[in-house]
């Protein structure tokens, strides 16, 4: 136990030499004069998070963070608590905790997302037992929270990657910016607070959305419909495809894959089949069929009687996985639509989509955050299928997690680089870096000026039974955002 102590001991001198002057330029402004703003910013969140700890949890004496939880109130009628908070948003052990829903995963994902992190830690020369820590949070908060007070007074961890689910995103986001503890958050579906230490790192609905326009409007594609099923989870997808302000959107059409009913509804708004100024051409058709019907001799059936579409859209997207799209192909067909170009998302990929004979699906194009198979970043493998451009869905899952992830503790470990920071001012190293693999990510940063992390897109037409690669989309960014607090 005396190692230990001597051990943060020495971590702490170290840390402690840089930490007077940084923070003294640093925004926070810790001065004794303002302890009761610092207070409400931070040091109550501190004492907060300590309530997550087993109620038999013993503090000692020699920890800052122990020293903190003891002290009464807020502390601030006490001298030093300013050279103590500093302390305690110092330390740095040099550990980088990985917070996922693990148990919500077979047991062979688990070990291989491990591994292949793992061994990517080791190539870049640390340990990674002693690097990273793994921690299930189940996808439940309070779970999430009693780890996270357990790195914070036990760990003394000194960045954190998690946030993969809507519901945990948030919650992290908070802590990580009240405690003052760099945060790469795995999920941009939610905003997050604009914060010096709050990162957001992975494919972005928005980003892609921006690519399938960019990829419209070089088609000259002035007006498009956009379709998505009642129950998706891609509405950000769809709200980046209605705000692009260049071409004009029809929709979104909201429609249930499991009612035919629904579907028909909104293609008959869609091609105009039902609309009241065509009620004279619906009579003609019914007279001519019914005059055609006597000279054969049959008896007039009124039944599948449908006008001619009126096609006045240039493209269809359909935010929806492939197997609804191989049904809404076929449909199209049956409303009399040919050869209509279809645009679509990643859940698209897959080879049951690819080996369709389906004309509405030759020639379209989908947008995707993963490029070829065989040209993954961080010594990821797969097995594909067919060719480079794809694999099975459960293969595709586990490269998805392993890239995100591996993606965000290859930032960490950047991070580590060069001299000790105290871990405050760790965000500073997460603002300048840059991928290392230049050749699936581009010539970029990690992260915009506003800590939402680029991603590459990439372009697939739907041919042959197989898909092909378009030329790569230009990474679209954001305006530069006001700097975060």
């Amino acid at each position: 136990m005396k190692k230990i102590f001597s051990l943060y001991s020495g971590l702490l001198a170290l840390s402690l030499l840089l930490s007077n002057s940084l923070l003294a330029q640093d925004e926070t402004g810790l001065t004794p004069g303002s302890c009761q703003r610092i207070y409400e910013n931070s040091m109550q969140y501190y004492k907060a998070l300590g309530k997550f700890l087993p109620p038999n949890y013993k503090f000692r004496d020699q920890l800052p963070t122990h020293q903190f939880m003891k002290m009464e109130d807020d502390g601030c009628a006490l001298m030093d608590t300013i050279d103590l908070y500093q302390r305690v948003v110092s330390l740095h052990s040099q550990k980088i905790a990985v917070m996922l829903p693990f148990s919500r995963w077979s047991q062979p994902m688990q070990k291989a997302l491990m591994t292949q992190v793992k061994g990517y830690v080791a190539s870049k020369g640390f340990d990674p037992e002693k690097t990273i820590v793994w921690l299930d949070t189940n996808g439940q908060i309070q779970k999430m929270q009693e780890h996270l007070a357990n790195l914070v007074y036990t760990q003394h961890v000194s960045l954190i990657i998690g946030g993969l689910t809507i519901a945990e995103a948030p919650v992290l986001a908070k802590w990580g910016d009240r405690l003052r503890i760099p945060t790469i958050i795995l999920n941009k579906k939610l905003e997050p607070p604009k914060s010096r230490y709050v990162f957001r790192l992975g494919p972005d609905h928005r980003q892609l959305a921006r690519a399938l326009l960019k990829h419209a409007e070089a088609q000259g594609y002035k007006k498009i419909a956009v379709m998505i099923p009642q129950t998706s989870r891609d509405g950000a997808f769809a709200d980046a495809m209605m705000g692009n302000g260049k071409i004009e959107i029809v929709g979104p059409l909201i429609y249930n894959p499991g009612d035919y009913s629904s579907i028909d509804k909104v293609f008959k708004r869609l091609f105009h089949l039902n609309d009241d100024a065509r009620k004279p051409e619906l009579l003609d058709l019914v007279n001519e069929l019914k005059d055609k019907s006597k000279e054969e001799g049959v008896a007039f059936d009124p039944k599948g009687l449908m006008l001619p579409p009126e096609i006045d859209v240039d493209a269809i997207v359909i935010i929806d996985h492939f197997k609804n799209v191989r049904h809404l192909a076929k449909s199209l067909h049956f409303y009399g639509v040919k050869r209509i170009p279809l645009l679509g998302i990643p859940k698209w990929r897959a080879p049951e989509l690819v080996d369709q004979d389906e004309e509405n699906l030759n020639g379209a194009v989908f947008v995707d955050y993963i490029g070829s198979y065989k040209r993954l970043p961080y010594g990821i493998k797969a097995d594909i299928v067919n060719d480079e451009n794809m694999v099975e869905g459960s293969e595709a899952s586990l490269v998805d997690l392993e890239l995100v992830v591996n993606h965000a503790v290859a930032a960490a470990l950047q991070a580590f680089h060069g001299p000790r920071l105290p871990r405050y001012a760790l965000y500073k190293r997460l603002e300048g870096i840059s991928p290392e693999d230049k050749a699936f990510f581009g010539n970029v940063a990690f992260f915009n000026s506003d800590h939402e992390g680029n991603w590459p897109n990439f372009l697939f037409s739907v041919g042959g039974g197989k898909l092909q690669a378009l030329n790569r989309s230009a990474i679209t960014t954001k305006a530069p955002a006001k700097a975060v607090r």
